[in-house]
């Protein structure tokens, strides 16, 4: 293999792998941050109540919580 064909397939193998992270990456943010827009929303219309009751709806339980 000459020098320019290596350079290539370094390229690319570069490329492929930041593709393949930040794909992962978006994914994982996605499961990790849940929207809390409504329940904020709540909060600037003066419905504490119901923002809290949303935030509790919302919150996952497991065994470290």
């Amino acid at each position: 293999m000459d020098r320019w064909s290596l350079y290539l397939l370094v390229e690319l193998a570069i490329g492929i792998g930041w593709y393949l992270r930040e794909r992962t990456l978006a994914k994982r943010t996605e499961k990790l941050v849940p929207n809390y827009c409504d329940e904020i929303d709540h909060l600037f219309n003066q419905e504490p109540d119901r923002a809290v009751a949303d935030f509790i709806e919302k919150l996952e339980v497991n065994r470290d919580t």
